[in-house]
């Protein structure tokens, strides 16, 4: 009995969730802010802008000072372990980007807080005169602070975790 279980719990988790582009969310999604889908979206790109252009300070703007950034396979990073370890990575000049898959987000509104944004991205760089990429899943909450976007907390997982 406990197999079968397992197995069903496996099942579940290796099916892919439908998600929703912004543009196709149903109105209620966004119910009293339609503009959210947009203006979350603008700012990811400016926030990966930055990223690809390796702008720590413009990015370092965009993040919440109290931002909690969660990875997979790294654990827990604040605001300044964040912009230490992107500097770092700049650091080694290999055009690290990032692509966001737009067919895959959705935004959704978190009351009193401001949004949620969920998806997958890609990243790549260069290395040994050919593109490595590898594609990710996250959850990046926004909040709006004064009409300003900040991103506060960060989910990225789908990375090979090794021991």
């Amino acid at each position: 009995m406990r197999n079968i279980q397992r197995g069903v719990i496996l099942l579940c988790l290796a099916c892919p969730l439908p998600v929703a582009t912004p543009a196709a969310e149903p109105a209620e999604a966004t119910a009293g802010k339609p503009e959210l889908g947009t203006e979350i979206l603008r700012a990811d790109e400016e926030l990966f802008d930055a990223f690809n252009r390796a702008d720590v300070d413009t990015m370092a703007k965009i993040f919440a000072p109290d931002l909690e950034f969660y990875q997979d396979d790294e654990g827990l990073a604040n605001y300044r372990q964040t912009l230490d370890d992107l500097r770092e990575m700049f650091a080694k000049s290999n055009g690290t980007r990032r692509e966001l898959d737009a067919s895959t987000v959705e935004i959704r509104p978190i009351k009193g807080f401001g949004a949620v944004e969920i998806g997958t991205h890609r990243f790549c760089h260069r290395e040994y005169a050919q593109d490595i990429c590898g594609e990710y899943r996250f959850v990046h909450l926004w909040r709006n602070t004064s009409g300003q976007w900040q991103l506060a907390r960060v989910i990225s997982y789908g990375h090979k975790i090794e021991d």
